[in-house]
């Protein structure tokens, strides 16, 4: 690609150069042909969504400030990408119920880490996890952001105050996230939160699976 850069066939290319880093499990080689595709594709959704993808998962174990950024820019840019023409009603389908529960998630973590805004958090992992089935938010990604969920409940509001009804509502999920979570991951959400006379103080928990759920290489619809 780099002695023919203008080749016609570069989307192509550069397609399987994400697959086949995908495949090695190689994150930075795999996020940056990522980034060289949407150069020449802006709008393709493969793109966005694997980059979005790592990206998040960047900002949720590193929290660093520009990561975060970045993913939930390119969440909301790939919220707002219309249909292809030759996309399939189907298979579109199949596309944004892959995508777009991460890409309310990136929004969502940004919002925790980098903008202190827990209001917009709450709301963004609300969208995220009634796109998923019920079954879904007992695993994965879906767990870890229903624990993300409570901490966002946990967070005071304006002027330090808590709404009664989130501390309800953190309480709720943090026991759904304790109930759901594996033995080994228990310990770590119960000193997350405590309930005092004060109302409920929370401690920022990363938790996530010992292996970051990656896309499913067999059954994934964003090829």
């Amino acid at each position: 690609m780099t002695s023919y850069p203008q080749t016609p066939v570069k989307n192509s290319v550069f397609d399987l150069l994400i697959n086949a880093y995908q495949q090695a499990n190689d994150a930075d080689k795999e996020l940056s042909a990522c980034n060289r595709l949407l150069q020449v594709d802006p709008n393709n959704m493969k793109a966005i969504y694997l980059s979005v993808y790592i990206k998040r998962s960047q900002c949720l174990k590193n929290s660093d400030l520009q990561t975060c950024d970045d993913a939930a820019a390119l969440a909301q840019k790939g919220l707002t990408i219309a249909k292809p023409a030759d996309t399939a009603d189907a298979e579109w389908k199949n596309v944004t119920d892959k995508a777009y529960p991460i890409f309310h998630s990136a929004i969502a973590l940004d919002a925790m880490v980098s903008k202190k805004d827990s209001k917009t958090a709450e709301d963004e992992y609300k969208k995220e996890l009634m796109l998923y089935s019920l079954d879904l938010t007992t695993k994965g990604t879906g767990l870890v952001d229903t624990l993300q969920l409570a901490e966002a409940y946990a967070k005071a509001g304006p002027g330090g105050l808590h709404d009664p009804n989130d501390e309800v509502q953190a309480i709720w999920f943090y026991a759904r996230a304790w109930n759901f979570a594996p033995p080994a991951y228990k310990a770590q959400i119960e000193p997350s939160s405590s309930i005092g006379t004060s109302g409920i103080t929370a401690e920022r928990t990363v938790w996530t699976p010992s292996r970051p759920q990656r896309r499913p290489r067999s059954s994934s619809p964003i090829r």
